[in-house]
């Protein structure tokens, strides 16, 4: 929600990690080891709420605690502070080693102390120059995060990662990609579903997708607001004025809809953008930001209501449980060790929480490692003999 592509004035100038928000540096921070070869990279909660310990891996068969920080200037004792808030967060299994994200860079003097108090554990260090040189060596988390110009001003893309192991769903997002980018007369795309059918997700890869293969499309970029049954208008507002220029004030309109015409003239200067509206509860909250989105922008809506789908005029897009091969695929990226040789029984998982995404990732977090498939048959009741 709160990510933003940040201008930057060359390919090899220093990235301002610094102005990426709390979240936006967790999540660059989460697709950074991932794509370093970390494994089972997991972000532990919301920014400031996490007890210390932002993401956690593995690799190399060790668990690493992650912290990121966003800092103009990181001095020792703030080395030595970031690890013991590390130490502070009990994990299960313990961690062994400890790795700090710094927007800035860090001294030797600090790498010492945060060292001297890590309890004997290997303590690493991404910052400043050397984050900046990891980020370069993936083109496509430099494009999620930072705008290099190539000649004209993009828009921001504001729509959390989608999940590092989203699989399948190749034919509906083909769909969708297709009906937005060819602006046709249904002005919103709702994607109509069960919680936990994986509409977000969906919508995250869509909104990448869109971000990369077409931007000459949507030259103002992807909006992204998630508003759920406690939605909060004015906010979405002020992150969509401030996306387009980080001085916008909005405080003096007193109303959403005086806010929303300001937005509008906002973002139609910078040419035919998507807006994305996830998670949609009630119809007037969701109407109040539409008015925002310039006049001619393709707009997609996720629900599981669809009497809300329907007053705001959509064409509703079904969302299915996922087909039973993509399901066990969802597996085996999920399970550490795969399903090889466990063919059968992932398949029998995945029927009894009826192939759902997000009951699929339980399960998976229930399964340590694909030899415990045996422990999930006895606790579950299926019969191994028929799986």
């Amino acid at each position: 929600m709160d990510e933003q592509r940040l201008r930057v004035t060359s390919s090899r100038h220093e990235l301002p990690f610094d102005q990426l928000s709390s979240r936006a540096f967790e999540r660059l921070g989460l697709r950074l080891l991932d794509a370093e070869g970390f494994e089972e990279v997991r972000h532990l909660g919301a920014s400031g709420q996490d007890g210390g310990v932002d993401l956690v891996a593995q690799r190399e068969g060790q668990v690493v605690a992650v912290q990121c920080k966003r800092y103009q200037r990181f001095e020792p004792k703030d080395a030595e502070s970031a690890v013991r808030e590390l130490l502070a967060r009990p994990l299960s299994p313990k961690a062994d080693r400890l790795l700090l994200l710094v927007s800035a860079d860090v001294s030797r003097t600090a790498e010492e102390r945060g060292a001297a108090a890590a309890d004997g554990l290997p303590v690493a260090f991404w910052a400043g120059t050397e984050l900046d040189l990891k980020v370069h060596k993936h083109p496509e988390i430099l494009e999620a995060f930072f705008d290099l110009g190539e000649g004209r001003v993009r828009g921001p893309l504001l729509a959390p990662a989608p999940p590092a192991r989203f699989t399948g769903r190749v034919e509906i997002l083909d769909d969708l990609r297709r009906k937005l980018v060819a602006g046709e007369k249904v002005a919103l795309t709702a994607l109509q579903g069960m919680g936990g059918i994986g509409k977000s997700a969906l919508a995250k890869k869509l909104a990448e997708i869109l971000t990369r293969e077409e931007r000459n499309a949507f030259p103002g970029g992807v909006l992204w607001w998630e508003l759920g049954p406690e939605p909060d208008v004015i906010a979405g507002l002020n992150a969509w004025a401030s996306a387009v220029d980080p001085k916008a004030d909005l405080s003096n309109l007193k109303d959403s809809a005086g806010r929303a015409t300001v937005v509008r003239q906002l973002l139609g200067a910078r040419g035919k953008l998507c807006a994305i509206l996830d998670d949609v509860w009630n119809l007037e909250p969701a109407r109040e930001l539409l008015a925002a989105v310039p006049p001619g922008c393709p707009c997609l809506v996720t629900t599981r209501l669809g009497d809300v789908a329907r007053q705001l005029q959509c064409e509703i897009v079904e969302v299915e449980l996922l087909p039973s091969g993509e399901a066990l695929a969802l597996l085996e990226k999920l399970i550490p060790g795969g399903v090889a040789g466990y063919e059968a029984v992932a398949g029998r998982i995945a029927e009894q929480v009826e192939r759902l995404p997000l009951a699929l990732e339980i399960a998976a977090g229930l399964i340590d490692r694909a030899v415990e498939f045996k422990l999930w048959l006895h606790h579950s009741g299926i019969d191994q003999d028929r799986a």
